[in-house]
């Protein structure tokens, strides 16, 4: 393959990603649901990813500007996924236990208004109207601008790139890793771990899907820390509103004793930790797996 074929190779996959962002936010447009807005985070991650990877080989003065967009993307959509995910949570434990209590369903009903009101304000939202306004600009500059300057490069140095790229990801993952395995209570440590391992799945995922290394990631364990570490975080933010929620109550019934206590929210909070430390013990066994040196052989050796 010439230099100038693989350059065009190259700018296909960003195309290729660019197109699968514009038309994710598009199915969300006409069908505003928390699938699709699931879609638009997952297509707009894998871009962020290809642009804080092979797209800095680009050397583009345009780079900052049009990568600032898409991370603008991922951010406006977080705050209602956060909130659905939530619900869907509660709508898997109203399966298992067919509640009628008039909390719970005050606190179900309370973030259905609140994901509402957010799904609102994405559609008020300056960025997700630029974005759609600018959409041809910014698909030009993909096809177009963003390797215009690059005048060599070969499939060997691209791949060699992008190789040495996730031993530096591989590191930074690891680094709140004891403090994950030894503190299941320190939600940050996690959260952060978390947020290290998105790029490092996803730069795994394209050197699989450009270069054909396989052979060296067949697990997919990243990707199992990934699931799990996000399963957990989910539980712990919808945790976290139940104890918000249920300090409300506490304030409303001090100043009128006719509120009738109740502990089935309580209930749902216990059975949501019971889930959280099965989740966690497999989390922690993945980390270790991680961690071996068999897993780091195949990291380092690139």
């Amino acid at each position: 393959m010439t230099n100038n074929n693989y350059i065009k190779q190259l700018n296909d996959i960003f195309l290729n990603s660019t197109l699968s962002v514009i038309h994710n936010v598009e199915n969300y447009i006409e069908e505003p649901d928390e699938e699709t807005l699931h879609q638009v985070r997952v297509s707009a991650r894998k871009l962020e990813n290809l642009f804080e990877t092979l797209g800095k080989l680009s050397g583009h003065k345009d780079y900052n500007i049009n990568l600032k967009i898409i991370k603008g993307i991922i951010k406006l959509f977080s705050s209602k996924r956060e909130i659905d995910v939530c619900l869907i949570l509660i709508l898997e434990y109203f399966r298992i236990v067919k509640t009628e209590n008039l909390l719970f369903k005050d606190f179900f009903g309370n973030l259905q208004k609140q994901t509402h009101k957010l799904g609102n304000d994405i559609f008020k939202n300056k960025k997700l109207k630029s974005f759609i306004q600018n959409k041809e600009s910014f698909e030009k500059f993909i096809r177009v601008d963003l390797f215009s300057g690059l005048i060599s490069i070969t499939k060997s140095d691209a791949k060699e790139y992008l190789m040495n790229t996730i031993p530096v990801l591989y590191k930074k993952f690891m680094v709140n890793k004891d403090e994950v395995i030894n503190n299941p209570e320190n939600k940050k440590a996690l959260h952060r771990m978390r947020l290290k391992a998105k790029p490092l799945r996803y730069t795994i995922d394209l050197a699989i899907e450009i270069f054909e290394v396989k052979f060296l990631f067949q697990d997919d364990k990243v990707k199992s820390f990934v699931n799990m570490a996000g399963y957990i975080h989910d539980i712990d933010m919808l945790m976290e509103r139940i104890d918000a929620y249920i300090q409300v109550v506490r304030d409303i019934q001090r100043k009128d004793n006719r509120i009738v206590k109740d502990g089935s929210l309580k209930l749902f909070k216990k059975h949501l930790l019971e889930i959280r430390n099965s989740t966690y013990k497999s989390l922690i066994k993945v980390i270790t797996e991680l961690d071996s040196d068999d897993f780091k052989s195949k990291i380092f050796q690139g």
